[in-house]
């Protein structure tokens, strides 16, 4: 059995990335990515539990400003795999992504569609 459920989320800018979690070997969370985190997560937690099957397949999607406001997708796996598994109490280690398109926003806005799918096609 498959199922899946869609998440939205606004892109707060680059405290997302992993690129920006790090220094001198330390993560560094701040208050900004923390709460995004938790809003995820609060989120993620309304999915049924029935439907908290393994594997975990997340698609991840983003409309962005303009073209240099895009960032490399790869870079938020890390962010929202905590935030998922925090949220869903599943293990992140099953968690598999997929990045697909991003496009710019007509009006500006930033957002992020996350697409969880659970278990595996029959």
């Amino acid at each position: 059995m498959q199922v899946s459920c869609k998440i939205t989320m606004p892109y707060i800018g680059s405290a997302l990335s992993i690129n920006h979690w790090y220094y001198e070997r330390t993560r560094k969370n701040t208050k900004e990515d923390a709460k995004w985190m938790a809003d995820l997560a609060e989120k993620a937690a309304e999915i049924p539990p029935t439907f908290r099957l393994y594997p975990v397949t997340v698609e991840l999607r983003g409309t962005f400003k303009d073209r240099r406001s895009v960032p490399d997708l790869h870079n938020l796996h890390k962010v929202i795999g905590d935030a998922l598994a925090n949220g869903l109490g599943m293990d992140d280690v099953d968690f598999r992504f997929a990045d697909k398109d991003h496009g710019i926003s007509t009006d500006g806005s930033c957002w992020l569609t996350i697409k969880v799918i659970f278990g595996t096609e029959q």
